[in-house]
């Protein structure tokens, strides 16, 4: 068996672009439907609603559908990612909503996570 340095990919599976996945990639969160761009977020049916809010309502979602667009809408737009995802987290209706461990990673990705951006 030859070592090779490409990822092993199951049939019907994406080859993945980067070593590991970034957490402020839409994708990470809308898997399997992949998104390339905003269109293809306003065609899902059914979006994530990252996890529960608090643990005593297990029945309270942390994100409505629309707040869950918003987000997700603003992950598709590499160089405004970080103004508009940190405006929508500093808004009091959301900014209870980093209770959530997801988004907090989420957040944390937007802020520290280097992109591959041009000059």
């Amino acid at each position: 068996q030859l070592l090779s340095a490409k990822p092993r990919v199951r049939r019907g599976e994406v080859t993945p672009l980067h070593r590991f996945s970034s957490r402020a990639d839409p994708n990470a969160y809308t898997r399997p439907t992949r998104i390339e761009g905003e269109d293809d977020l306003l065609h899902m049916w059914e979006l994530p609603d990252f996890g529960d809010k608090d643990v005593e309502n297990a029945s309270a979602k942390a994100l409505g559908q629309h707040d869950a667009e918003l987000l997700l809408s603003y992950l598709t737009v590499p160089y405004l990612r970080i103004p508009l995802v940190v405006s929508f987290f500093s808004s009091e209706d959301c900014i209870h909503l980093l209770q959530v461990p997801k988004l907090q990673a989420l957040l944390d990705a937007v802020l520290f996570e280097p992109g591959s951006f041009l000059p």
